[in-house]
């Protein structure tokens, strides 16, 4: 990039991450002892966590201390969702207000219960929505906006990015934006088409194809601002990940089932794999390197790539953490999967240089 005056090139910002905080441990028996789910990073650096076996939302502090938790199973006011073989399906997303409030989405039903910030039921509304992909939800605190890629299970119906603007006093007006095909300009493979989302501070969308490394910047109306990505080959699979997918499909023929086609190359972003920070810039986790580290490409809010961060943690991707990290302000949080089953939260403090 140059400078329009001088024709001279322009230096970049150097961003690194700065780890100032880690929430988690496996050898305790507190709240300190999590597994998360879902998790959403509060303004003044306050994290919430969503456990998958416990019906509570805890809050630490931006140290990392416990401060709270709260949430009861059931599906009452402030009641969390129900037990299901050990698992509390509780949400599938955090809301975290910039009031301090936080609202959980929950999925059986679809409702949106918020809590104050002491962690008091405040409200309960349900939502007149198809189901979520996990994958990719977003919010803009700072508008009330949340986005979500919709679908209707066990339909030939297409999948729908859905934009609801929500009050925090409790009130909720949803509608559709397109459809991922409109978006993408190709019919989803398989099921559903590979998405993930993100807001901005100013509360546009941003929604990522996972295959393809191609982003879009969409506004309040739906319509497409900015388009970018990276023009780079698709990651190889391992011959250890292309050996376990050959054998899930012997198991399957031995069932009778109809085998999967083998795609030799993995996505570009992970599931889930975007974010956008306090200054626009938008996150991506890369799938283009070994499970031992956690690589993010990050671009700037006008799409032109910036340079690529690695963390020497395990990028194992666990279908049940529905944030793997999440980036508000300065800070970004990310989840760290243990060897022994366990996880923890790092969080980091986004420096530029």
């Amino acid at each position: 990039m140059a400078d329009e005056t001088t024709g001279l090139p322009v230096p970049r910002s150097t961003i690194s991450l700065e780890l100032i905080a880690t929430i988690g441990c496996a050898d305790c028996d507190g709240p300190e002892q999590i597994t998360p789910t879902a998790m959403a990073l509060f303004d003044d650096g306050r994290l919430a966590v969503l456990d998958r076996y416990a019906p509570f939302v805890r809050i630490f502090a931006p140290d990392g201390e416990f401060l709270r938790s709260f949430g009861s199973p059931g599906q009452g006011p402030g009641e969390l969702g129900n037990d299901v073989g050990g698992m509390y399906f509780a949400g599938v997303f955090l809301l975290p207000w910039p009031s301090g409030e936080l609202s959980v989405l929950e999925l059986m039903p679809a409702v949106v219960e918020t809590f104050s910030a002491g962690g008091k039921p405040l409200w309960q509304q349900a939502l007149e929505l198809p189901m979520a992909a996990p994958a990719a939800q977003a919010f803009a605190p700072g508008t009330g906006t949340y986005f979500r890629h919709s679908y209707l299970p066990l339909s030939d119906l297409p999948d729908v990015i859905e934009r609801c603007v929500i009050d925090p006093a409790g009130d909720a007006e949803c509608g559709q934006l397109m459809t991922a095909t409109e978006l993408t300009g190709t019919p989803p493979e398989g099921a559903r088409a590979g998405l993930a989302a993100a807001a901005t501070p100013q509360g546009d969308l941003v929604v990522a194809d996972l295959g393809t490394y191609r982003l879009w910047v969409l506004n309040a109306e739906g319509e497409v601002v900015r388009q970018f990505g990276r023009d780079i080959p698709p990651p190889p699979k391992s011959q250890e990940e292309l050996e376990a997918e050959r054998a899930a499909n012997r198991q399957r023929r031995e069932r009778g089932r109809e085998e999967r086609e083998i795609d030799p190359d993995r996505p570009h972003i992970s599931p889930a794999g975007v974010q956008v920070d306090g200054a626009g810039r938008v996150w991506t986790r890369t799938m283009r390197y070994t499970t031992d580290s956690t690589v993010f490409d990050v671009f700037d809010d006008s799409g032109i790539f910036l340079h690529e961060i690695s963390l020497p943690v395990p990028t194992l991707l666990d279908p049940n953490q529905i944030t793997p990290f999440v980036a508000v302000g300065d800070r970004l949080a990310a989840i760290e999967p243990r060897p022994d089953g366990s996880a923890r939260i790092n969080v980091y403090r986004i420096v530029t240089n």
